[in-house]
């Protein structure tokens, strides 16, 4: 859905309203708007779409990332409480292990961090390296996130 690559909320809604599918992929590279919206950080697309049905666990073929661990590794806090609201495995895990919660913290976001943490992320998880959130976070001097991290119970 080109609407959703543009940020263009209204033409997304009015859409939607006249009978688009807000999972319809894109035939090149089996995009959903959903995913579109997220990577672009289109808080208000997102939210249109998660209303009108979209899959809150659309994942990305090439990578198995969600909707839910790119908004985490870019920090977009408020896109990340909508696909939770909306049902996102908030566990899930990518093709290379990564989680919500270890994008986040690799990325210091703190408020994404607090989130996750609130919503019963996993900080124990680790990745096919073998890294953590709180590894990733002391490596990257995040100690706001480490110590969330830490109060949360992760440990490296």
């Amino acid at each position: 859905m080109i609407a959703a690559s543009r940020g263009s909320a209204e033409a997304v809604r009015i859409l939607l309203d006249k009978g688009a599918d807000a999972n319809e992929k894109d035939p090149a590279t089996e995009a959903t708007p959903l995913m579109i919206a997220v990577t672009r950080g289109y808080t208000a697309v997102a939210r249109i779409l998660l209303e009108k049905r979209a899959n809150a666990n659309c994942v990305d073929r090439d990578t198995g990332f969600t909707a839910l661990m790119l908004a985490s590794a870019k920090g977009y806090t408020e896109i990340v409480g909508a696909l939770l609201e909306k049902g996102a495995e908030i566990n899930a895990q990518a093709k290379d292990d990564n989680t919500a919660l270890i994008l986040a913290a690799a990325g210091g976001h703190v408020d994404t961090v607090k989130l996750l943490l609130e919503k019963g992320a996993h900080c124990h998880v680790r990745n096919k390296l073998g890294w953590t959130a709180l590894r990733y976070a002391t490596s990257k001097g995040h100690a706001e996130i480490a110590q969330l991290l830490r109060d949360a119970g992760a440990n490296e």
